[in-house]
This record gives C-alpha cells, sequence and structure tokens, in this order.
C-alpha cells in the first residue's frame, strides 16, 4: 500500500454516531463549592451518579444510544474500547460488560484504556487507525 491509498483509507473513517447518557440526579453547584467559595454562592448544578450507577452502567446507556443513532446493530460492532478514569472493579473489565449488555457478538476485541481525561480520546484513535488499516469495520468506543 503506498501512502496516497493510506490517506484515503483515513478519508474513509468517521463517526457514525454518538449517544451520551447524563445521570438525572443533581447536585447544587452551591452545596458542593460551600468549603472554598467563602460565602459566595455558585450558580448551578451538577450532575450525580444514582446508588447504583457506575462507570459501567453510564458506559452502557450511552453505547446503546450510540448504536441507534448510527442504526447499527450490535451484530455488526467488531470491537468494543472503553475509555474511563473511574473503573468500578479493578480486574473486571469494563468493554466486555458493555460488549455482552448492548449484545455484541462474543469473539469482539474488548479493551479498556486508562488515561486520565485522555483515556476515550486514545480509544477512539486507536479504533481509528484500526478502521483505516482494514482491521477493524464497525468498533464501538465508549
Amino acid at each position: 500500500m503506498n501512502f496516497k491509498s493510506n490517506l484515503m483509507n483515513w478519508a474513509n473513517c468517521g463517526i457514525r454516531g454518538f449517544g451520551t447518557y447524563v445521570p438525572l440526579g443533581r447536585i447544587s453547584t452551591a452545596t458542593l463549592s460551600r468549603p472554598w467559595a467563602n460565602g459566595e454562592p455558585q450558580p448551578g448544578h451538577k450532575s450525580v451518579a444514582s446508588h447504583d450507577e457506575d462507570a459501567t452502567t453510564l458506559g452502557i446507556e450511552a453505547a446503546r444510544r450510540a448504536l441507534q443513532s448510527a442504526r447499527v446493530q450490535p451484530d455488526q460492532v467488531d470491537a468494543v474500547w472503553v475509555g474511563s478514569e473511574s473503573k468500578p472493579y479493578a480486574v473486571k473489565t469494563i468493554a466486555a460488560t458493555i460488549a455482552a449488555a448492548v449484545g455484541t457478538p462474543p469473539w469482539i476485541s474488548a479493551a479498556d484504556l486508562e488515561f486520565a481525561c485522555r483515556a476515550a480520546t486514545e480509544a477512539l484513535l486507536g479504533s481509528t487507525a484500526q478502521v483505516a488499516s482494514g482491521h477493524l469495520k464497525c468498533p464501538l468506543v465508549v
């Protein structure tokens, strides 16, 4: 493969859909900032995960919405890569759990990436390179 055809492979890469999930719980920023605000109220609210929500459950909801947005069936997904800085378990993978929850085939590639705020960006860049190389066709990045 020459340089020009490699660029064409990159040109065919793109985001087919996206999904988000924001927990319904809210806490006022005034409550959060009270110890540091020197008595000045802070406007607004922040979302707060419920007692039964964590990075895995939030990721499952976002992944389901992304597949719906992209009009992709779970059996078309060939990889699930998850970037997170708050894994609920030390050794249990979030990616495999999300893959199973959304119904992807059991033989797909699944990986968790941890890289502070850049974890999901690295997952997106890595999956794009895999698509450009022809190794993957439809990865799901969470």
